[in-house]
């Protein structure tokens, strides 16, 4: 009977073992989830910068392409720009007088598509940081769930300690009736 009980309690303690065992490695995914967390948490924060960057850039870009504009808006007629070229007192003054003109164009359609160009990173940088927002929130209910778990165990683990106790001491209580003299009817 002692050496059943002996047993047992080893297979208990044992059983025990492996518990906190699992209570641990569950505790250090928790600590694991916390750093994807950050991770997270950090991404997000220079992903915001970056957009704030680019809103602040495109602000900019827009300003000088609205001068751009004003000023084609005003010097516009085609008239004008040939009165310009026309104007100018020798051939090749002319022609750096084309040539300018088609620069003011060029970098208006360039101001344009840098603009737009901006504006589509910031739009992907903004379903970038919806995606990692995504991705924190599931790692967050995934931590939650893991912490529940860990409790439920430490609940199960507290359960198993006292009714393993409460079963030795049954186990000593019958042991000594046992032994006890019975008394004689």
């Amino acid at each position: 009977l002692l050496d059943k009980t002996q047993s047992s309690s080893k297979a208990t303690l044992n059983e025990l073992k492996v518990i906190d065992n699992q209570v641990r490695y569950r505790e250090e995914l928790l600590r694991n989830f916390d750093n994807q967390i950050r991770g997270a948490e950090l991404k997000i924060e220079q992903k915001d910068q970056q957009i704030v960057q680019l809103a602040e850039k495109i602000a900019h870009l827009k300003v000088q392409y609205k001068k751009l504009l004003i000023y084609a808006y005003k010097h516009r007629s085609k008239q004008g720009k040939m009165m310009y070229i026309f104007s100018a007192s020798t051939y090749f003054e002319a022609l750096k007088r084309n040539k300018y003109l088609e620069k003011i164009a060029e970098i208006q359609q360039k101001q344009k598509l840098i603009i737009l160009q901006h504006q589509g990173l910031i739009s992907s940088e903004k379903k970038s940081l919806e995606t990692e927002k995504e991705r924190k929130l599931r790692v967050a209910e995934e931590k939650r769930k893991e912490k529940e778990s860990i409790l439920k165990d430490k609940v199960k683990q507290q359960q198993e300690r006292y009714w393993r106790k409460k079963f030795e001491k049954q186990e000593e209580a019958n042991a000594i009736t046992e032994k006890a003299p019975q008394p004689a009817n």
